[in-house]
């Protein structure tokens, strides 16, 4: 966009020198061990199908209850329900072979220790229990932007935003309340939000189309570069379209799921279809899409969007694969219903509903987890095949080691690389055992392997670090990568941290500092446990926060943005550019009630007497959802 600065054009972000060529289930007790085993495949497989059992948005959903939230609510009593079931047979079981064990001894003796192994199994089914609610039962709440805003990302509009463009503390994004927004997602440069009605608003930066914010139906349609307050996602039409109707005349289907990259989005649908926005890029900048299926009438509309400098040289718009795609699209090449979606800088990730992990995008350093071939021949012309045909369809991805069946617990992914945490039905027990793999580029050890270097590895290998930690959620940032337990309390971060964002010393480390091995740490310093955390998150700007069960959030990493939401020093004359924010090394409580001084008050910060339910990390910036949050 004009005027517009890409993340990395950013003046703050000079510190990271990367190359560019260069947070299901947890682990069910074992059977075997005498704790509650998992469903059979057949009926697992039943729990995980993501099918339309409602109407869509807008449509009669009955007592006035959207189509989503019924889905919502639907899947949230199917799932706890199985568990509950599965831990009521397992009671039985266990209640038969401990009264037979007792007569065995006699009457006159009893058996010893069965309280530790009861209080395993009831953290185990916890743990699970929780899983499934915040799955499905996300609670209504105001959005909160932090960091820096100068393509839109805050969600203010141009005229209201401070002379530095950034906001040090959270503020409520005003025009998003009373949409009743559950979930976010922070990309590069832009945001979106997901409210329970199933509908998606997007913010931000648009210069490549992310925010899908394009009136098709116009004869002049409009293009905005630049989406500073958030505006409602028009244009989830599923492919084929049925016969008789206008393509683009029929509803949007209902969203459940969002995820954003750097220059892209994607949106999960209740029936498990997969819509894409904006562009990936290649390592030479250059903007990829996914094809439009062959019924989309909407691409006629194309040749009124060209750029200034096709219509000054008389060139046609392109063409699927190359360009910006500035709507909604249907991923029609899925193989398969999604039920779990993911986001690295230029590619995707989706759990599709047999519990198999695809990938597809412009990843060329080995995170999309498969084989591919170069994406440009030695003489510098590109292979329009391979990338049709290898890059943007999706396909599954490669474990490495012994072959066995997986299950993907979660996904999660850095800006060059893919985490993903999986139950492995190997030998060591009949319910699976937890554990994490890693693929892409290790240039600081973002892999977790204890391996540095910038080779590309194409397949998921297991992080040997983590086996028994029983990790079920991963994110990462640039170059930096976070896990967390099955309880809550345990928290692990490897890879680069020159800015802090590893959270491990009270000193700002030497340039280019990284650990490539796993390892724990504190919410706050000299804790022996952490509080139950909830949410992880990881930034592109070399970041890091986590939501505590009790709404608190913690950031840490790279401060100059304003990202890390604990304000700044106070200014020594009006216009000081100078009391820009420092890094912060060691995790930090955000304090949402913090005013810093004079000229907060007068631009109106926040006042909150409420907690956190969500976050996310962006490129820059970071957005928050509070409840009962109130703003002047």
């Amino acid at each position: 966009m004009a005027g517009a600065k890409r993340k990395n054009e950013a003046p703050q972000q000079t510190r990271i020198d990367y190359d560019a060529g260069a947070g299901g289930g947890y682990d069910a007790p074992d059977a075997s061990a005498g704790i509650f085993s998992r469903a059979d495949p057949h009926t697992l497989s039943r729990r995980k199908v993501a099918v339309a059992v409602t109407p869509t948005a807008g449509s009669s959903g009955g007592a006035g209850i959207s189509g989503p939230t019924l889905y919502r609510r639907e899947r949230y009593h199917r799932e706890m329900g199985q568990l509950n079931f599965e831990f009521a047979e397992w009671a039985k079981r266990e209640e038969a072979k401990y009264v037979a064990a007792i007569k065995a001894r006699g009457a006159g003796e009893t058996q010893r220790g069965p309280t530790r192994f009861f209080l395993s199994a009831i953290d185990f089914y916890t743990v699970r229990a929780r899983t499934i609610t915040e799955k499905y039962c996300s609670e209504v709440g105001d959005v909160l932007a932090l960091g820096s805003g100068d393509t839109g990302q805050l969600g203010w509009p141009e005229d209201k935003l401070n002379e530095e463009m950034t906001f040090a503390i959270p503020r409520v994004v005003k025009n998003l309340r009373g949409l009743g927004v559950i979930a976010l997602a922070a990309g590069g440069q832009h945001n979106l939000a997901l409210a329970e009605d199933g509908k998606a608003y997007s913010w931000g930066c648009n210069d490549e189309g992310c925010l899908g914010q394009v009136d098709w139906t116009e004869a002049m349609p409009d293009k905005i570069d630049t989406g500073w307050v958030p505006g409602l996602v028009k244009g989830f039409l599923p492919s084929p379209a049925p016969k008789g109707a206008p393509y683009d005349a029929r509803p949007d289907e209902s969203i459940i799921a969002i995820a954003t990259g750097d220059c892209h989005s994607i949106c999960l649908s209740d029936t498990g279809r997969v819509y894409f926005m904006g562009a990936y890029k290649d390592n030479e900048g250059r903007p990829w899409r996914d094809e439009a299926p062959e019924d989309d009438t909407r691409v006629a509309v194309e040749e009124k969007l060209r750029t200034a400098e096709e219509v000054e040289e008389n060139r046609p718009a392109e063409r699927a694969p190359r360009g910006r795609q500035r709507w909604p699209v249907h991923v029609n090449k899925l193989p398969g219903k999604a039920v779990q979606i993911a986001c690295g800088n230029s590619f995707n990730v989706a759990v599709l509903e047999n519990d198999s992990l695809v990938s597809w995008g412009l990843g060329e350093t080995g995170e999309m987890a498969r084989p591919l071939p170069k994406a440009r021949f030695q003489n510098g012309k590109y292979n329009m095949e391979a990338i049709s045909r290898d890059f943007l369809i999706p396909k599954p991805v490669v474990f490495g080691g012994p072959m066995m069946k997986r299950e993907v617990v979660s996904v999660g992914c850095g800006d060059y690389h893919l985490l993903v945490c999986c139950r492995d039905q190997d030998s060591k027990s009949s319910g699976g055992t937890l554990a994490v793999y890693s693929a892409g580029n290790n240039n600081y050890g973002q892999l977790g392997r204890g391996v540095v270097g910038e080779g590309e590895y194409k397949s998921l290998e297991r992080i040997d670090a983590l086996d028994d930690e029983d990790i079920v959620k991963a994110c990462g940032g640039m170059q930096h990568s976070m896990c967390l337990d099955a309880t809550g309390k345990n928290l692990f971060t490897f890879g680069r941290g020159d800015s802090g964002q590893l959270g491990r010393t009270p000193k700002i480390p030497t340039a280019g500092w990284y650990d490539d091995v796993p390892r724990p740490i504190m919410l706050e310093r000299g804790a022996e446990v952490n509080p139950v955390i909830s949410q992880i998150s990881a930034g592109g700007g070399n970041f890091s926060m986590a939501m505590t069960e009790d709404g608190d959030v913690y950031s840490w990493g790279f401060g100059e943005t304003g990202a890390l939401g604990h304000g700044q020093p106070p200014a020594k004359e009006m216009g000081d550019l100078t009391n820009v924010p420092e890094d912060e090394t060691l995790p930090k409580k955000m304090n949402f009630m913090k005013r810093t001084n004079a000229g907060e008050r007068k631009r109106g910060a926040p006042i909150s007497s409420g907690k956190a339910t969500a976050i996310s990390c962006g490129g820059q910036h970071a957005i928050i959802l509070a409840k009962k949050f109130t703003a002047p």
